[in-house]
């Protein structure tokens, strides 16, 4: 039974984490610029500790080896399962050594800028330590592996940046209908020489002042909220919250009624306590993605590789998250009210999560290319203008068979027809289910599969195929 028939849920979760009273940086006291973010130390004024929003890598410097293997970036690229159905997927393997530090010219503008801000003429700079470090592989500047549990990971668990490491990561085999579901919908297409990198979320240990929230929030306004942001026409793919739109989300929940932030220390004022603030939100949103019983969430949060550039000005410039909406939900998706209460507290001692993403490759040209495989085309290692022309294509041929399945999904469960749990269910079916790249027969070898479809789009999903996997989901 739909979990929401019952009516209103109370989520109760407080947040109060106290740890030794050690030197640390100052959650209030950052600054951002070039790609760098810089924390004072609570003890020590001209000590200051960075993390970076993106690293720019340079060959035989920084990093200092790599291996770049892909696949299914061009034409479609066929793999059979030990049932022998065959899928299209795509994916990456890279390898290599980086010594993940700040540029020169980085480290100088970030003295720089601690000096205009804070009249420190020589500060002193030591690299964020991480702790329960998590990885995500990155190609085509978006994940491939969302949802995806065959990624391999050869990185550590703690990393202070700055130093030598080893590294060896795989997308695993993602299926080329999730890479679709998991595209920004409002940048579908890839250019060439896309990125080949790494995402590094990992928990640091920071010096707050005090403040504390008491936050009430009825989940199902604020999603309904939100949502309606974004198109409401289009139900494929994420669509990204703007930095601006994200700084103004307490004042229009708060606004509407959706929430009510009860202040026990500290204040809403963005300009101050930006960090809090931003972060509140997100726990807001990280509670909503609990309520999708499958696929991928409501919001995602990734590392935003712009973080802190030259004027980028305001309370967002230091944010290490880019924010996006699931467009597969549509706004009137919760029928019942969703009560939800945390105290959230940045006193003393806590840790805060801290992002960063990492580019591991350099562009493919004619010197680089010997570092480059693409297994589906062994002639041309580079991803050229072809290949990105073929996979736009693929892409938009998937989404335009898509959407309209999308959209019926949704008139169905504002009729009742299905319920909530349904409705997750088939979202995930359809975001995981390629409809223009399919191969019906399991039992059909796989050069068969290939030489059968060797263009895309010819053999499409059939109708009754299309409710057999539906019906085989619901159970």
């Amino acid at each position: 039974m739909n979990n929401y028939a019952h009516g209103s849920i109370a989520c109760v979760i407080v947040l109060l984490i106290s740890l030794p009273a050690l030197a640390a940086p100052k959650f209030t006291k950052g600054t951002a610029v070039a790609g760098v973010i810089a924390f004072q130390d609570d003890s020590d004024p001209a000590q200051f500790f960075w993390v970076p929003g993106r690293v720019d890598l340079a060959l035989g410097t920084n990093l200092k080896a790599f291996k770049t293997q892909y696949w299914g970036i061009g034409p479609v690229h066929w793999a059979q399962d030990s049932t022998g159905a065959i899928y299209s997927i795509v994916g990456a393997i890279l390898a290599g050594s980086a010594n993940l530090d700040i540029t020169d010219a980085q480290r100088n503008a970030l003295i720089g800028e601690i000096k205009k801000a804070y009249g420190i003429p020589n500060a002193k700079l030591l690299p964020l330590a991480l702790k329960n470090v998590k990885v995500t592989p990155i190609l085509d500047a978006q994940t491939l592996s969302l949802g995806n549990k065959d990624v391999t990971l050869s990185f550590p668990s703690t990393y202070q940046f700055g130093t030598d490491l080893v590294y060896s990561i795989g997308t695993g085999n993602s299926l080329f209908a999730q890479v679709v579901a998991a595209r920004d919908a409002s940048d579908t297409a890839i250019t060439p020489n896309p990125t080949f990198g790494l995402s590094i979320v990992g928990d640091a240990e920071f010096a707050g002042d005090p403040w504390t929230a008491e936050v009430t929030c009825d989940l199902s306004q604020v999603w309904e909220q939100t949502r309606t942001r974004v198109s409401a026409s289009v139900s494929l793919g994420w669509f990204r919250i703007g930095s601006a739109d994200y700084a103004n989300t307490v004042q229009d929940l708060q606004k509407s009624g959706a929430c009510k932030f009860d202040m026990k220390e500290g204040s809403l004022d963005n300009e101050k306590y930006g960090r809090q603030i931003f972060d509140m939100v997100k726990k807001i949103y990280e509670e909503i993605n609990k309520k999708a019983t499958d696929g991928d969430g409501f919001f995602k949060f990734e590392p935003n590789p712009q973080a802190g550039d030259p004027g980028g000005g305001g309370a967002s410039s230091w944010w290490p998250w880019s924010v996006s909406i699931n467009g597969g939900y549509s706004h009137a998706y919760f029928k019942q009210s969703i009560s939800y209460h945390n105290t959230v507290s940045y006193t003393g001692h806590f840790l805060y999560t801290m992002a960063a993403s990492m580019v591991l490759a350099v562009n493919c040209n004619n010197a680089t290319s010997s570092h480059f495989v693409d297994l589906g085309d062994a002639s041309q290692p580079c991803i050229n203008q072809q290949k990105i022309d073929t996979f736009n294509a693929r892409m938009k041929c998937e989404a335009a068979a898509k959407q309209p399945k999308l959209l019926q999904l949704e008139e169905r469960l504002a009729l009742n027809e299905i319920t909530q749990t349904q409705y997750d269910r088939l979202l995930a079916l359809y975001n995981r289910l390629s409809f223009c790249e399919t191969v019906s027969s399991p039992n059909m070898e796989l050069t068969n599969a290939v030489k059968s479809l060797k263009s895309f789009g010819v053999q499409q999903i059939s109708e009754d195929k299309l409710r057999e996997f539906e019906i085989r989901a619901l159970r």
